[in-house]
């Protein structure tokens, strides 16, 4: 059982060997997933440690944020 995973981390379990099976179905290809990863990551770096984000680059994380859950929401993981 996971029960903490840094963002990051979480992607790179989602990518790797067998695990990609269960996640690849929503995505066109690992990179992106790794892409969406990329946009959220920096921004949620930047808010967790009380850093300014620019109000552009936070609606763009949020954009992605929606669009990651969107995509992991459709994914069979139970089976």
């Amino acid at each position: 059982m996971l029960v903490y995973a840094y963002l990051g981390q979480l992607a790179q379990l989602m990518v790797s060997n067998d695990a990609w099976e269960l996640f690849r179905a929503p995505f066109k290809d690992k990179r992106h997933l790794e892409d969406i990863v990329k946009a959220i990551a920096p921004v949620r770096n930047d808010r967790a440690h009380f850093r300014q984000v620019p109000a552009k680059e936070l609606q763009r994380c949020q954009i992605a944020c929606d669009d990651l859950l969107a995509l992991v929401s459709g994914c069979d993981v139970a089976s």
